[in-house]
C-alpha cells in the first residue's frame, strides 16, 4: 500500500529529545499504517546558525520511540558530509572531527545486540507511560481532534502541491521544447 512520507530533520538538542519523539509519535500514531517517517540527521555547515547533527544514540532512541508507536521509521543514510557535499551543504569547510559523522547505519550494525535491546525496552516503556498519561487526560479527545485536523491539512497541502507539480512540470517541459 502507498504511504505518505514525512521528512523530519533532527537537530541536536532542538528537536531530537524523547519528548519530541513522543509528541510526534502521539500525533502520527492514528495514521501509523498510512505513513512512513524519514529521519534526516542535520548536516551542519559553516553557516548553520549553531545547529548541530544529533549523536547516533539520539537518532537511535528517536527512531525506537516512533517504532513503538507503530510508525514505520527510516533513517536517511548520510553521504558526503566529510567533504561538505551532503544534502543542504554548499560550502567548503575544514573538518575538525576525526569521527565520520555520517555513518549511522554502520554505527548501528556495530552495536551489541544487548545494547539495541536495552534501548528498545527503554523506548517501549517511555511510549507506554506516555500513552497511559495521555488516556487519563480529559482533553485527550480534543487534542487528538486538533492534531488530526492539522495532519489532514498538512497531508492535503502536500498532496495538492505534488499534483500541481506533476501537472505543471510536463507543461513547462513542453513550452521549453517548443
Amino acid at each position: 500500500t502507498a504511504r505518505a512520507m514525512i521528512e523530519y530533520v533532527l537537530l541536536s538538542e532542538e528537536n531530537d529529545s524523547d519528548l519530541c519523539a513522543t509528541q510526534l509519535g502521539k500525533l502520527l500514531a492514528p495514521r501509523a499504517r498510512k505513513i512512513m517517517v524519514n529521519l534526516i540527521p542535520y548536516n551542519p555547515t559553516a553557516a548553520s546558525g549553531g545547529f548541530q547533527a544529533p549523536k547516533h544514540e539520539r537518532v537511535e532512541r528517536f527512531q525506537q520511540i516512533l517504532a513503538h508507536f507503530g510508525i514505520m521509521t527510516r533513517v536517511r543514510r548520510e553521504m558526503g558530509q566529510d567533504i561538505a557535499g551532503a544534502c543542504g551543504q554548499l560550502a567548503l569547510k575544514e573538518s575538525e572531527t576525526k569521527e565520520d559523522l555520517e555513518d549511522f547505519v554502520q554505527w548501528r550494525r556495530r552495536q551489541p545486540k544487548t545494547s539495541k535491546q536495552l534501548v528498545s525496552a527503554e523506548c517501549e516503556a517511555l511510549v507506554a507511560a506516555a500513552l497511559e498519561v495521555d488516556s487519563a487526560s480529559p482533553l485527550t479527545q480534543e487534542k487528538r481532534a486538533s492534531a488530526r485536523t492539522w495532519l489532514q491539512y498538512s497531508l492535503f497541502a502536500t498532496i495538492t502541491l505534488s499534483l500541481a507539480l506533476a501537472v505543471l512540470a510536463p507543461r513547462r517541459m513542453a513550452i521549453r521544447a517548443g
